[in-house]
């Protein structure tokens, strides 16, 4: 990456962001290595595009956050995997099916690295009745049920656990203290679905994670999801993340999701009917389906179009034109996909549209959280 000279064309940031349809252009250009007529760099660099930021001329001192950044997220990750090999170990002695999801192994699936991917924490999926023995087995390697409050280790209140065992499909979040400074702590967040809290589907773990292979991250041996049931859960992840009210409140949509989609799919490793035929039995068909269209439609990736083309044959309800995550939230766009993207202050008004009862919701989601 190199500081780029100034040439005839090349945009005014607020004009390029007063036209959302030209940042999508731009986006096409930097997947396909030819430097974009908009200035998006410092925008890639928010939604953490790392692999499309490689293929553009950056500013300096934008090089040099991105250089900083790649050298601190290597230690992290390392840091996280090397507090968690003893907890891997001792979930396989005691036979208790698992999977490492997003983050480190999910970069190196979609990416073939597994630094690419920014994540503050390591992401287990487990079965619901295997919690008791996850969590003592977590408490036994050092780690707390708590989050960092000032630069210091709180344990969560019963309250708070009470509250985010009921509303969502994790365990409330275990954090454990290191000695490195570029990674002072360690979180570790255990679900139990693939699907959300509020999601009027489940899934059968048991099954779903019947499914798994070994793998290695930087020296620690885990397990993951094989391709199609990786791939089916971080849509399911993504969907949720695009249309969760909570989240939505408080920033746009990020890019970095449909990325993900689009080099998981063109790393080549996901067969296309073993996908559709689970997507499908797990009742997930619609949610793949809304990842795959808004791939398409951003970056008119021909592979992501054959995927889509077969989802759009079973995907049942169509559920791109809307957000919410339950029926009863449930409610038509009338913001298109590059404002919700690329408006910084998208949220704001977002919330601003909510009813009373939604604004509370979020608020009490902030205080417990």
């Amino acid at each position: 990456m190199t500081d780029p000279a100034p040439r005839p064309g090349r945009s005014d940031v607020r004009r390029d962001f007063a036209d959302p349809g030209r940042i999508f252009r731009a986006i096409r250009d930097a997947d396909a290595g030819i430097e974009p007529a908009a200035d998006i760099a410092e925008f890639l660099y928010r939604n953490n595009c790392r692999r499309l930021l490689s293929n553009i001329d950056v500013p300096a001192e934008l090089e040099k956050r991105i250089r900083t950044d790649d050298i601190v997220n290597r230690i992290a990750v390392g840091e996280r995997f090397a507090s968690c090999r003893e907890v891997f170990r001792r979930f396989e002695e005691s036979k208790i099916p698992f999977a490492v999801i997003k983050g480190a192994v999910l970069s190196q699936a979609a990416y073939g690295d597994p630094f690419t991917r920014r994540s503050g924490d390591i992401d287990i999926l487990i079965g619901k009745d295997d919690a008791p023995r996850v969590k003592e087995i977590l408490l036994g390697c050092g780690f707390i049920q708590g989050k960092v409050e000032d630069g210091a280790l709180r344990e969560f209140t019963r309250r708070e656990i009470i509250f985010q065992s009921a509303m969502t499909h994790q365990l409330p979040p275990f954090t454990k203290k290191t000695r490195n400074p570029f990674c002072p702590f360690v979180q570790i967040d255990v679900n139990t679905d693939i699907f959300w809290g509020e999601s009027e589907r489940t899934c059968d773990m048991n099954a779903f994670l019947s499914d798994t292979v070994k793998c290695t991250v930087c020296g620690a041996e885990t397990r993951k999801l094989s391709p199609v049931g990786e791939f089916i859960s971080m849509c399911l992840h993504h969907y949720k993340d695009a249309n969760s009210l909570y989240l939505l409140s408080q920033r746009p949509t990020p890019l970095s999701h449909f990325c993900d989609v689009l080099y998981y799919i063109r790393a080549g490793h996901l067969p296309l009917r073993p996908l559709t035929e689970n997507a499908a039995g797990l009742g997930a068909a619609s949610y793949v389906h809304y990842c795959l269209y808004y791939t398409y439609m951003i970056f008119g990736d021909s592979a992501v179009g054959r995927y889509l083309k077969a989802f759009d044959r079973i995907k049942g309800e169509d559920l791109t034109g809307y957000y919410g995550l339950t029926s009863a939230q449930r409610r038509a766009w009338t913001v298109p996909l590059e404002e919700r993207m690329t408006d910084r202050g998208f949220s704001k008004k977002f919330f601003a549209s909510l009813s009373e009862s939604e604004k509370e919701k979020v608020r009490t989601n902030l205080k417990y959280m």
